[in-house]
């Protein structure tokens, strides 16, 4: 339990996110999300970053299939899922990191359909997601401290 109140204690949000990441808060409108995320993808460099600043990928039984918890940089992952379930839930939750401050889920549901479209385009690129599982902790509900925090 004291590693879960040290954890907490962390930077809640990814503020400090590389700038060619900060171009996409703009966006107003799902097609506009697509292009500037086609623009400026999410690349290695976004995968290192995140590492740095000890995002965590979490698998657990829970309902649904994923959500990311910015408060303590987890992204949760249903257990239960297929390998490519699981790679477009990663990757869907990997683009709400990148968008600090924003939750299209709640503020704007036809961003969340913009942002399934891009994570499919993500969750299909072999070398991304082999690199994304390769530099990413992980870790299942059983060995990792439980928090109380939801979506």
């Amino acid at each position: 339990m004291k590693e879960a109140n040290i954890r907490l204690l962390r930077t809640p949000i990814f503020s400090d996110i590389p700038i060619h990441d900060q171009r996409r808060l703009g966006s107003q409108s799902p097609e506009e999300l697509i292009q500037r995320f086609r623009q400026f993808p999410l690349n290695k460099g976004f995968i290192d970053w995140a590492f740095e600043h000890e995002l965590m990928i979490v698998y657990s039984n829970i309902d649904g299939k994923g959500y990311y918890l910015p408060q303590i940089r987890e992204i949760i992952v249903n257990n239960k899922l297929t390998r490519e379930e699981i790679n477009l839930t990663i990757a869907h939750e990997l683009l709400h990191a990148a968008l600090p401050g924003i939750n299209p889920n709640k503020d704007q549901p036809e961003l969340e359909l913009a942002l399934d479209e891009i994570a499919q385009e993500y969750s299909n690129d072999e070398d991304f997601m082999r690199y994304v599982m390769l530099k990413i902790p992980s870790a299942n509900t059983y060995n990792r401290p439980q928090t109380n925090l939801k979506p």
